[in-house]
């Protein structure tokens, strides 16, 4: 069916007492992967998928489909008004009224049907073999792979919200091995860009990094000033993001409890919530609930100043909600997540490096899933660099880093150099001290 008559439907099989929400993705993908000079895979897909939602006194069913034809729709439908009666109560769930949306600019490439297999592949065949050739000692590279994705989002509900938007996205990331006798070294790295001409080249990054962790050592154990560099530390973020959660607050999932308003942080350390920063691989000009997204300062200059809300509890605390509900895939119920939470750039990246006398530059963090949500104390695993005199010198791996988040941002610094991977980003940021566990 197309679009406006699956719209019709759905709104026209709402009953006396029931409001309705449907949600329509739209997403074309094309990738290709290259190994060895060649190409060792291409793939073409598109598909159009649909999620409904349905609320009766108070309580709200939810179903999806990529089944789009008239009686499939009108089967779900049924089923789930079946499955309604047991469902918990939301009373302070609503869906929103129509607001003033505004289209973002910059995230589309309008050039995305005329970008082919052949296009992507070419693209992925001199990335891989860029790496490949950095250095003799380069004998491994996987995963060397380009994407290029469109999506369009639909969402209406009977409450007169009818919204489309499209957003492109590219990405593209390899994996570097390099070995010398019985030393290995390896390096993984990505970019993203909404449009093709954006995305950077990172096979001879990528190269040059895994031949630089040859060698590596294990750093004496003691305490160290640390740059954490942006893509890992982006990744943290996306960690701690839901502290910020007020759900997570409500039910005590949270180190931020009653400490709104509280300096909990560095005074260097702000940070906003923007699902409409065109800078995010997540924007849109509204959420996964049909609320507009815009930008909303969490932390400012070190001080909690917000949570993020949903409409639930936003609806249940007197707040707006926040614009930051996300739908992971369309087999999910919508939820908060990240679209544009991030850290603000700070401190000069190369002036901070070049102040330490002797300490670590982290560029991998292992086991960030292990944080603990609800006293951020993190034991993680470690590789990166070690800064001498101002330098970066000795690769460095097999090490651990410990403590809590929420007392080491009470001495961090971000520096300039802001990155986003996923709705999370952030700049690489200085530590003035964390324990070390090496040897």
């Amino acid at each position: 069916m197309e679009k406006e008559k699956i719209i019709e439907l759905f709104l026209n099989s709402l009953r006396s007492g029931e409001n309705g929400e449907l949600y329509i993705l739209t997403t074309e993908e094309k990738f290709a992967v290259a190994a060895k000079g060649t190409i060792e895979k291409t793939q073409l897909a598109s598909m159009t998928e649909a999620a409904f939602r349905i609320l009766k006194d108070n309580k709200i069913a939810f179903g999806y489909t990529g089944q789009l034809e008239e009686r499939e729709i009108k089967d779900l439908i049924a089923s789930m008004r079946e499955i309604l009666p047991y469902q918990k109560e939301k009373p302070t769930f609503t869906f929103p009224e129509p607001a003033d949306i505004k289209e973002i600019r910059g995230i589309v490439d309008h050039d995305f049907e005329e970008i082919d297999a052949k296009t992507l592949s070419e693209l992925a065949v001199k990335m891989e073999k860029s790496a490949r050739e950095f250095d003799r000692r380069i004998t491994t590279t996987r995963d060397a792979k380009i994407s290029a994705k469109k999506e369009e989002v639909t969402i209406v509900n009977s409450m007169g919200v009818n919204y489309t938007t499209m957003k492109t996205l590219f990405e593209n990331e390899i994996i570097v091995v390099a070995e010398e006798g019985v030393e290995r070294g390896d390096s993984w790295d990505f970019s993203w860009a909404h449009k093709l001409e954006g995305l950077k080249e990172i096979g001879i990054n990528a190269a040059e990094r895994a031949v630089r962790n040859l060698k590596a050592k294990i750093p004496h154990t003691g305490l160290y000033p640390v740059i954490i560099e942006n893509k890992s530390a982006s990744m943290l973020l996306s960690t701690l993001f839901y502290g910020f959660v007020f759900e997570n607050i409500f039910k005590r999932k949270s180190p931020l409890i009653g400490k709104l308003n509280e300096n909990i942080f560095s005074e260097k350390i702000t940070m906003a919530n923007d699902g409409s920063s065109p800078f995010s691989p997540e924007a849109l000009p509204f959420d996964g609930e049909g609320v507009a997204t815009g930008k909303k300062i969490i932390v400012e200059d070190g001080a909690l100043k917000d949570f993020i809300y949903d409409i639930e509890f936003a609806n249940r605390e007197g707040k707006n909600p926040s614009g930051s509900v996300v739908r992971s895939n369309i087999k999910n119920p919508p939820s908060v997540g990240e679209m544009g939470f991030y850290i603000s750039p700070c401190a000069k990246l190369e002036e901070v490096i070049s102040s330490i006398k002797r300490g670590l530059f982290i560029t991998d963090l292992m086991g960030l899933h292990t944080v603990d949500p609800v006293t951020w104390q993190f034991s993680l695993g470690a590789k990166g660099f070690l800064i001498e005199n101002g330098k970066i010198s000795t690769p460095l791996h097999q090490f651990t880093i410990s403590g809590d988040f929420l007392t080491l941002f009470q001495k961090g610094t971000p520096l300039n150099d802001l990155i986003f991977i996923g709705g999370s980003g952030s700049p690489s940021i200085f530590f003035e001290e964390i324990n070390i566990a090496g040897e």
